[in-house]
C-alpha cells in the first residue's frame, strides 16, 4: 500500500509539473545566453528537462504565413521538453501527443500573446507569454493551432471570460481537479473560458488511470467542435476563409 501511495504521489506529481512544459526565463533556462557557463544543473530543471546541450535542442515556431492565419481566440498546443512531458503524452497516448495549451490573444498594438497556466520555481498560476516565448518551449514539429467552429463571435466572448480568469490570478492546479475551479491546470483554465462564455462543455472526453484524471486534449480534434488550422505532426496548414 505504502509502494503504491508513493508511486501514485509521483505520478501526479510529475503530472503536474510536466503539464506546463514551460523553461522558465529566470530560474529554469535552457538559453544559454541567459544563464551562467558555470552555473551548476537545477534538480528541477534536470527533472523536467534532462541535461541536453542547448544547441541540440530544436524547438517549433510558426511561418510567416502560418503566423497570418492566426486569430484571436485560436488555441495552440504544444508538446514540451524533458522525461515529464514523455510521461504525459504516454500517460493520454493519443494520436498528437501534445502536453499542454493556450489561449491566444492579440491585443491592440502588442505582440501576441498565449494565456495559460504554469508552475514552475518563479511562477505558479495564469500567465500571459510572448507567442514566440510559448513557441520556444515547443518540441520542433509539435505547434497544432484549432479554431471552435461556426461562431463568429467566439473569440471576443472567450478572450473576455479569458481576462477575467487571469485577473484571479488562480493557482496551479496539483491536484488536477477539473470539478473545482480555485486552482487551474492547463485544459482546465481552457475549459472553464469555454464553459463561462458558450455555457458547453467542449472537454467531455477524461482520461483516468494510475489513480488520476485528467481532461484529454484529444477533445481539441472532435471536428464537430474545432477545426484544425496548423498542424505540424502532418506538416499540414488548411487555410480557411
Amino acid at each position: 500500500m505504502l509502494a503504491q501511495g508513493i508511486i501514485t504521489s509521483l505520478i501526479v506529481l510529475g503530472f503536474c509539473l510536466g503539464c506546463t512544459g514551460d523553461r522558465p526565463k529566470k530560474l529554469i533556462t535552457l538559453d544559454s545566453k541567459q544563464a551562467p557557463q558555470d552555473s551548476l544543473i537545477n534538480p528541477i530543471q534536470y527533472l523536467l528537462f534532462g541535461s541536453s546541450n542547448p544547441s541540440t535542442i530544436d524547438t517549433d515556431s510558426f511561418s510567416i504565413n502560418e503566423y497570418h492565419l492566426l486569430k484571436e481566440g485560436d488555441i495552440i498546443l504544444r508538446r514540451g521538453f524533458g522525461n515529464i512531458s514523455d510521461f504525459i503524452a504516454d500517460f493520454l497516448d493519443e494520436e498528437y501527443p501534445v502536453t499542454h495549451a493556450g489561449l491566444l490573444v492579440k491585443p491592440n498594438n502588442k505582440t501576441a500573446e498565449v494565456w495559460h497556466t504554469s508552475a514552475t520555481e518563479d511562477h505558479n498560476g495564469t500567465i500571459a507569454q510572448p507567442l514566440e516565448v510559448f513557441c520556444n518551449n515547443s518540441q520542433a514539429g509539435s505547434l497544432i493551432v484549432v479554431r471552435l467552429k461556426n461562431n463568429l463571435h467566439a473569440p471576443a466572448l472567450s478572450v473576455q471570460k479569458a481576462q477575467q480568469i487571469m485577473l484571479q490570478n488562480r493557482p496551479f492546479d496539483f491536484r488536477f481537479d477539473h470539478c473545482s475551479d480555485d486552482k487551474l491546470y492547463c485544459l482546465e483554465f481552457l475549459r472553464n473560458c469555454y464553459l463561462d462564455a458558450y455555457q458547453y462543455d467542449y472537454f467531455p472526453k477524461i482520461k483516468t488511470a494510475q489513480g488520476i484524471e485528467v481532461l484529454q486534449m484529444d477533445n481539441f480534434f472532435n471536428s464537430n467542435n474545432f477545426d484544425c488550422i496548423i498542424n505540424h505532426y502532418d506538416s499540414s496548414l488548411i487555410i480557411q476563409d
